[in-house]
């Protein structure tokens, strides 16, 4: 590995997961090729969409990064790189707070693309990795005779679930008129906070979004969240939806990362299946479409790299190297050190990059456009 690539792993201190992918992860037979390569335009896409998963994340304040965007963006500071943020000009609707295990979540319009977009967490505090962790299995109500969901999964849904209903209402009628698409977007955990909300939205009328929207679902790293009986619920909900809204009424895309074994769990030998059929796969910056025949799959041979080793930033890949280097940003926004009145210490940061950069050497903007 070059320099900039043994900086990047010696100065982790998140889980990435790599070792859960070594033990959990199946291997596909099926050779990921330059003809399975995803278009420029849907890598766009899922690259701008991610940088709202990610700011998510229950150790940023959603408020504080859409009010100080541009001095968040500048060279050296936590959003330096996060080019679909700072283009999007976007504007935050609310940020909210559910009532078990704490999940963040946030709703923005995104009038670059006339887009309301609703974001979820990943797991960010023990109480929700407790959660995480209570992988059995409990009846899903909409479809109580055979579904089942993951157990602590279920119960922070349940928590979140009215404020992200009013989040998105809210939303809707703040903006109405300029929104085409509603897009969930959540990392690890909030993926599943976007399937469950995503099920809600096309079952429940009194909550669906108004009719003529686009209901787009975008994830990164999700887990596994029912049986397979919920799988297929989830897929004959789509067809219901798009049979009365027309086919284009619903986008799914579910990325999965090299090396990250979050989308590992729950195994498939205790029951559970992905929901999403057609995942795609984030590979040393490449993103690639896998065939439905082998989506329960974790780790896939990929040929016809173009990429060298040595121009990858994350060779090594894991749970939060999705086109950028997520540690990099919780690590920078910690060192923002917001006070109560939601103010930074700019004086404060710049030291401690400084300290950061002596010791690591200067980072650039690590990102995979």
């Amino acid at each position: 590995m070059n320099a900039l690539q043994k900086r990047a792993y010696a100065s982790e201190s998140e889980e990435n997961f790599r070792w859960i992918s070594f033990l959990l992860a199946t291997k596909s037979h099926q050779i990921l090729t330059s003809a399975h390569v995803a278009d420029d335009a849907l890598h766009a896409y899922i690259s701008d969409i991610g940088e709202y998963a990610e700011v998510a994340h229950g150790s940023i304040s959603p408020s504080f990064v859409f009010k100080n965007l541009d001095t968040l963006s500048q060279p050296g500071f936590p959003l330096e790189g996060y080019h679909g943020l700072k283009r999007d000009g976007p504007r935050l609707v609310t940020q909210f707070t559910g009532s078990v295990s704490g999940v963040q979540g946030y709703a923005a319009f995104r009038p670059h693309a006339n887009q309301l977009v609703v974001a979820f967490s990943g797991t960010s505090s023990p109480a929700q990795t407790l959660k995480d962790i209570q992988a059995w299995r409990t009846r899903y109500p909409l479809d109580p005779k055979h579904s089942t969901v993951h157990s602590g999964f279920w119960s922070m849904y349940q928590g979140v679930r009215r404020p992200a209903y009013e989040a998105l209402h809210t939303g809707i009628r703040e903006h109405e008129g300029a929104i085409q698409e509603v897009v969930l977007t959540g990392h690890s955990m909030g993926s599943t906070m976007c399937y469950l909300l995503a099920l809600d939205l096309m079952a429940v009328e009194d909550v669906g979004i108004p009719r003529g929207l686009t209901l787009t679902i975008t994830t990164f790293g999700s887990p596994r969240l029912g049986n397979e009986s919920f799988a297929r619920y989830w897929r004959s909900s789509i067809d219901k939806y798009r049979s009365c809204f027309g086919h284009d009424s619903f986008r799914e895309y579910s990325v999965k990362g090299y090396n990250d074994g979050a989308h590992t769990l729950p195994p498939c030998s205790l029951g559970f299946r992905h929901l999403t059929s057609s995942p795609l796969y984030f590979h040393l910056g490449r993103l690639y479409h896998v065939p439905p025949s082998e989506g329960e799959h974790g780790s896939f041979i990929v040929a016809d790299q173009e990429t060298q080793l040595h121009d990858v930033v994350w060779p090594k890949g894991g749970h939060n190297y999705y086109f950028r280097d997520m540690e990099k940003l919780q690590r920078r926004m910690r060192w923002l050190e917001i006070n109560v009145d939601g103010e930074a210490n700019c004086q404060n940061y710049l030291a401690k990059l400084s300290r950061w950069e002596d010791k690591w050497g200067s980072e650039k903007a690590d990102v995979v456009s």
